[in-house]
């Protein structure tokens, strides 16, 4: 046989075994649940932030459309489909009419949704729902644990839950002064609650 397709051949049999795929990299055909999971973890983490958002307030007897700094959380979930939906809620509005120094509705927004990222970063916030109660003579917000930590049901906080700062009733009870600042919070009538399980499905 001639030396020169010798060599062809044997540089033909080398680059086939070299373009053999690795199994080491290959795909579970069987593992479907675990690539599913793996795609959730890769997925963007929730992210908190303070940006103007547009709410309703009342004025006399009309609501009046307004823009007020809102800690919000920017988030990802993963339908049955593996199609990735990019979604917002917001935390807490901050009313200038219920809070002690309006001036500070900014640093307030920012101080919280840092707390708040804080939190999450270190895999506690999904212990955590947001509630009010009053401490030392002042209603404040706080976080506390389910079940609650003073096992208290009239005091949706204690002095040992951390708290993210004070507000005011003004004109209006402190349960539905809690539910203006706080959307989407449900529960007991006198303490309702915001919970974060959604963020951890």
């Amino acid at each position: 046989m001639d030396k020169r397709l010798i060599v062809l051949v044997g540089t033909a049999i080398t680059l086939g075994l070299t373009a053999l795929p690795s199994w080491s990299h290959a795909p579970n055909m069987g593992g479907h649940n675990n690539s599913y999971k793996q795609s959730k973890e890769e997925s963007s983490p929730a992210i908190f932030n303070c940006t103007p958002t547009e709410t309703t307030k009342k004025r006399g007897d009309s609501l009046i459309s307004v823009t007020l700094p809102a800690t919000v959380v920017f988030y990802s979930i993963e339908d049955k489909y593996k199609n990735t939906r990019n979604k917002r809620q917001t935390i807490v509005y901050w009313i200038d009419d219920h809070l002690p120094e309006p001036s500070q509705a900014w640093q307030l927004c920012n101080k919280v949704a840092n707390s708040l990222q804080s939190y999450y970063n270190s895999g506690q916030l999904e212990d955590f729902r947001v509630a009010s109660g009053k401490i030392d003579g002042n209603w404040v917000v706080c976080l506390t644990k389910n079940p609650p930590l003073n096992g208290d049901s009239r005091n949706g906080c204690s002095s040992r839950d951390p708290q993210l700062f004070h507000f005011l009733s003004g004109d209006e009870s402190p349960r539905e002064a809690f539910k203006k600042i706080v959307p989407y919070a449900r529960g007991s009538f006198v303490t309702p609650q915001r919970n974060f399980w959604w963020l951890f499905q």
